[in-house]
């Protein structure tokens, strides 16, 4: 990636990103959590499982990894979520992953693996009606599964770095202080 050396190299960045990810097809992508919880559970065996996988399969162009930070489910970990569907399998073992990439690949739900509320013995096919999940508004850790941390596309296809934009747009140091004491920092 070439250096930003102006607003004008950063409008033309954000919106040549923003392009490249409207012509993206639903391509699925296996989300793995890579917080400290997540590392200390696995999750780097489990993404090296699956690179290696994509690799020797010559699927790349078939499926996406995303790594990303805590998602906030960290006693599930290291698990995998499938977009789309939000399919969550938790507590993996290495030999579970080719068979979530098939499923992934097939559009199903691979039921052995798929989350189970362990009270009830339920089976849930997508994240958000998890009960872990449904009693939350997510405003922190909300974004953190659509954002690998070192993937600065990423960031920018969530609008990331917006602010930075208006700011270097009004070049006024005035109106960057009022904006400031009026956020409340």
């Amino acid at each position: 990636m070439r250096k930003l050396q102006s607003l004008d190299d950063l409008i033309g960045f954000r919106e040549r990103v923003s392009a490249e990810k409207d012509l993206k097809t639903e391509t699925p992508t296996l989300v793995v959590c890579a917080g400290t919880c997540g590392q200390a559970s696995g999750a780097n065996d489990i993404m090296r499982i699956i690179k290696r996988h994509i690799l020797a399969q010559n699927l790349g162009d078939k499926i996406e990894l995303r790594i990303t930070g805590c998602q906030g489910f960290c006693e599930m970990d290291p698990f995998i979520l499938v977009e789309p569907g939000l399919h969550l399998y938790p507590r993996l073992c290495m030999e579970h992953v080719p068979r979530i990439i098939e499923a992934a690949l097939g559009g199903y739900v691979e039921e052995e693996l798929i989350y189970t509320e362990p009270q009830v013995g339920t089976k849930f096919h997508c994240q958000s009606d998890i009960p872990f999940f449904t009693k939350q508004t997510r405003t922190i850790l909300g974004n953190n599964q659509m954002l690998d941390p070192i993937r600065i596309y990423n960031y920018f296809e969530r609008n990331g770095y917006a602010a930075l934009e208006k700011v270097l747009s009004k070049a006024d140091p005035e109106w960057i202080i009022e904006e400031v004491k009026a956020s409340g920092l």
